[in-house]
């Protein structure tokens, strides 16, 4: 007798089981609507496709990868609409080597650095800081 459920919470349990029966998933998941993506431009800051920290042309495992010099979402989008990337060694120059952009600060300021001033060679600085809202130089 203790543990008997009132017939007040029996009820609700009741109505709660009717009003959401079990419905099985179609396996079709709902597409995003996403922003349409810009074509992707080549690099202002590089001519030709090799690392810019140590200058190697790589293939196989290491490859070269694109590395935006200026990061975060809406800063990415607009690097890559002024063409401020680089080409860098996917496994030791771009993620896991110590002067990777990923894992040291000064190098990421370099690349900052080197964006603004690229950019600063066809718009002015506060064109520059409207757009990136920092400055690095």
């Amino acid at each position: 007798m203790l543990f008997q459920k009132s017939p007040k919470k029996e009820k609700k349990a009741a109505k709660s089981l009717k009003r959401t029966p079990f419905k099985p998933s179609s396996g079709k998941k709902k597409a995003k609507k996403s922003k349409p993506r810009m074509a992707p431009t080549k690099s202002s800051i590089q001519s030709e496709k090799v690392c810019y920290l140590c200058g190697a042309v790589r293939g196989g495992l290491n490859e070269l990868k694109e590395h935006h010099c200026i990061s975060g979402t809406a800063n990415r989008r607009m690097a890559e609409k002024y063409g401020l990337k680089v080409w860098l060694c996917n496994h030791d120059c771009h993620i896991y080597g110590p002067k990777s952009p990923h894992q040291c600060k000064e190098t990421s300021l370099m690349l900052h650095q080197v964006a603004q001033r690229k950019f600063e060679e066809t718009h002015t600085r506060e064109e520059f800081m409207e757009v990136f809202k920092k400055n690095w130089l």
